[in-house]
């Protein structure tokens, strides 16, 4: 459910709270790689390009590439 009110989020470009929704979404489940991606999607809007890389990193881990 997180993940979905992350995009919902996203969408109406309210980018904390998608963010906020993202990261609990993979506190629910560490292994959801969406959430990952979801979440340095977000991070790259926000400006953020450290923690992008880093998520999508852990993304990419977990989808074993």
């Amino acid at each position: 459910a997180y993940y979905y009110l992350a995009i919902i989020d996203q969408n109406s470009n309210n980018l904390s709270g998608a963010l906020t929704n993202a990261l609990q979404a993979i506190e629910v489940n560490k292994k959801f790689k969406e959430g990952y991606q979801l979440a340095a999607q977000i991070y790259e809007k926000m400006g953020d390009s450290q923690n992008a890389a880093r998520y999508m990193q852990a993304f990419q881990t977990l989808s074993g590439q």
